[in-house]
Parts: C-alpha cells; sequence; structure tokens
C-alpha cells in the first residue's frame, strides 16, 4: 500500500510530552515528532524498540513511525498519518468490503463545532467517515480507546444524528498491527463508550475494521506497509 524510505532503527527513551519522545540513533539522543495522542502506554516506554524517519517538524529531529511494544510480536504502526494514508488508499482500490460502493469526496467534515475525518459518496448518497487507531493489542484483539474519550464519544453521537437526518456514517477502526484478529471495544477503558458504540450500532452507524501491518528489512531503508485483513470481526456483545 504505502512504502516508505530512508528508515532507520530508534530507541524509546521517554515520552516527554502529547506528541513527541526522545529517542537515541545510533548512540545519539533526540526528539521524534508522534503523531499520535493516545496513551500508548504498552508502546512508548523506555527501552521500547521503534522505528524512525527524518522529521520534518520544527523542534524534532525525527519521526517515529511504530514501535514494537511491550509483547515484542512486531512493529505497530504508531503514526496516524501512515492510518489515513492506509485507508485513503484501500479506498481508491476499493477493498474495503462495506465501502465499496464509497468513494472519498473530501477530507474534512464540519459538524457544529467539531470535525468528522472524510466525506464520502455512496452511489449518489452523501456519507461521512471517522477513522480510529485501535492501537491496544489485547492478545491480537485490537481495542480502542486507550484513554477515556469524550471526544470519541461525541463523535459517536454527531455520526448517530447524520444517520437519522438521512446520511450514511461510517466508524472505521485500524488496527495498526498484522496479526489483528478482530476488534472489540476497550471496555475496561471507557465503559460509557462501549455502550455508545452499540447504541450507534443500533442506529444505524456502520462499522468497520481492518488491519495493517509493516515490514521491514534490517538491510535495507525501505518500509512496507501492507493491508494484512480488510475486514476484521466486529465484537461488540459484552
Amino acid at each position: 500500500m504505502l512504502n516508505i524510505e530512508k528508515v532507520f532503527d530508534c530507541k524509546i527513551l521517554e515520552r516527554d510530552s502529547r506528541f513527541s519522545v526522545l529517542v537515541e540513533v545510533d548512540g545519539k539522543k533526540g526528539r521524534a515528532w508522534l503523531s499520535n495522542s493516545g496513551r500508548l502506554q504498552d508502546l512508548i516506554f523506555p527501552g521500547a524498540k521503534g522505528l524512525c524517519i527524518e522529521g520534518r517538524e520544527k523542534r524534532t529531529s525525527f519521526r517515529l513511525l511504530a514501535s514494537w511494544g511491550k509483547s515484542a510480536r512486531g512493529p505497530i504502526v504508531v503514526d496516524t498519518r501512515l492510518h489515513e494514508l492506509s485507508f485513503e488508499v484501500a479506498m481508491s482500490r476499493k477493498v474495503l468490503p462495506k465501502l465499496r460502493e464509497c468513494s472519498l469526496e473530501g477530507k474534512g467534515f464540519r459538524m457544529g463545532n467539531s470535525i468528522l475525518d472524510y466525506s464520502l459518496k455512496c452511489q449518489g448518497r452523501k456519507g461521512v467517515a471517522e477513522l480510529k487507531s485501535a492501537a491496544i493489542d489485547r492478545e491480537g484483539v485490537a481495542s480502542y480507546p486507550d484513554a477515556p474519550s469524550d471526544r470519541g464519544k461525541r463523535h459517536l453521537a454527531i455520526l448517530s444524528d447524520l444517520v437519522r437526518k438521512g446520511l450514511r456514517g461510517f466508524l472505521i477502526f485500524v488496527a495498526p498491527f498484522e496479526w489483528a484478529r478482530a476488534f472489540e471495544p476497550a471496555w475496561e477503558v471507557d465503559r460509557e463508550l462501549g455502550k455508545l458504540l452499540v447504541k450507534a450500532f443500533n442506529d444505524g452507524v456502520e462499522i468497520t475494521a481492518f488491519s495493517i501491518g509493516l515490514s521491514y528489512m534490517r538491510d535495507g531503508v525501505t518500509a512496507k506497509i501492507f493491508l494484512a485483513s480488510p475486514s476484521l470481526p466486529i465484537i461488540l456483545s459484552r
């Protein structure tokens, strides 16, 4: 799906702000941009193996793409920009079963003070899609959220409201590790959000999940993001 050039190993030292981590590259310390506001406690911690590229943001030398996490099973893509690009490529190739009859119309859909991720066109019918990162790995089950999320609850309410107004509303979870076998709400993290997710489903919001993986050859400098599964089972029962 995506090729990323000039990647290299890095070691995570600590998270020093919401959007940056201190890393070590070839024995030298630097700051890496983290395009993910989640807590990521199982992924961002001292000594974790990471994958970086040169940074383009101010005040950071690098950008963190992935972490091997506590399970060390393989790389988990933490860069949400890569989640978005993967979704956009998947949409252009029509490989997501629930969205095959839809096309991207634009980025950003404003509703009041909130902005959802994408505007869609589904066989002449307007659609709206919100993308969420399901980076929690519970023995192969991808989960969301990793912290209580008022923003996530607000987005669920908006999607339900849009469906009642006749639009198609999609909630799409990206499982950023190739061994993901299903998606389930993180009930232990935010039970209220889990209940709202079930309600949104019953209201007609279309919920789907897909997984991506990252392959990286140590003797090369290119990483590849690939589609691992176009459709994961959704577990909403509790």
